[in-house]
């Protein structure tokens, strides 16, 4: 039979977006970005990986439905509590418990079709 190789210790295991991205396959779900955000790397039409069961800390992105309507936006604890727009860093929408404003999921991952965009046309920079 002979001796084992080796390189099979740095033998590389092929990868797999379901073990990367989908630790909860029950809580997880994809959704298209209606609107970009050029600051986070979010492109018009990209594929978000939301996590339902994850709950949101300071700074995370979020998807909040506000006004039955879903909408991305970074969560907020400190200086205050609200939602941030993601392009306009500091524009704080303050609520409270009983403004109807539910946290729906926190964006995991976010996949852009590179052929689509690219970043260096940021106007912030």
């Amino acid at each position: 039979m002979g001796f084992p190789s080796p390189a099979q210790d740095y033998i590389e295991h092929s990868l797999s977006l379901d073990e990367l991205c989908i630790p909860r396959r029950a809580a997880t779900f994809f959704m298209r970005a209606g609107e970009g955000s050029i600051r986070q790397g979010i492109f018009q039409g990209a594929v978000l990986i939301v996590d339902k069961s994850l709950t949101p800390v300071d700074g995370s992105v979020i998807i909040a439905e506000i006004d039955g309507a879903f909408q991305l936006r970074r969560f907020k604890l400190y200086p205050a509590r609200g939602l941030e727009l993601l392009d306009y860093p500091g524009k704080l929408e303050r609520f409270n418990d009983e403004d109807g404003i539910v946290c729906w999921g926190v964006v995991t991952y976010v996949l852009n079709d590179m052929r689509t965009g690219e970043f260096d046309d940021s106007p912030f920079i």
